[in-house]
């Protein structure tokens, strides 16, 4: 009786013997004939299952050719992601540093300390491209197209710094 209330494709599916719920064991390991309250909440399970496919195979297909945004202007102090307080040991040799060192790696935020890129704070050696090398092509042979207008209209703020 239970099983004629559900659709062809389910009681395949739960009576498989190989997949559906002949398949399964108890919690006591025991697999023996299950009873009317395991079948339906099987045939529930698998009901709701094929519905969420269907769903699924409506929804259109993700379109990865879309075109992505551009990568964000590199700009000073952009990299310097940890906060190093007047207070550290480390301070005093951090600023000294920050008076060569490339400007995307350290800036001063208003609290009271320097902040600078966790490969600095880490001593790893860093390789960053500096701000007057951003009109370089990473790639040899290849162009920046970007003009002034395009970046006003793409990035409204860069005007009002430039």
């Amino acid at each position: 009786m239970v099983l004629s209330k559900y659709a062809v494709e389910v009681i395949k599916s739960v009576t498989d013997p190989y997949s559906g719920l002949p398949s399964k064991k108890k919690e006591n390991g025991y697999s023996g004939m299950p009873d009317v309250a395991d079948v339906r909440e099987a045939c529930d399970n698998e009901a709701t299952r094929i519905a969420r496919m269907e769903r699924y195979r409506v929804l259109p297909a993700p379109d990865f050719s879309r075109a992505r945004l551009a990568p964000p202007r590199p700009a000073p102090g952009d990299l310097a992601t940890v906060f190093v307080p007047e207070n550290n040991p480390r301070y005093a040799a951090l600023v000294d540093w920050a008076k060569t060192a490339d400007a995307r790696l350290w800036k001063f935020d208003g609290r009271r300390g320097i902040c600078v890129s966790y490969d600095t704070w880490d001593q790893r050696p860093t390789s960053t491209r500096s701000l007057a090398d951003i009109t370089k092509p990473l790639v040899e042979g290849a162009t920046n197209e970007t003009t002034k207008s395009d970046d006003a209209t793409a990035h409204p703020a860069h005007e009002a710094a430039e």
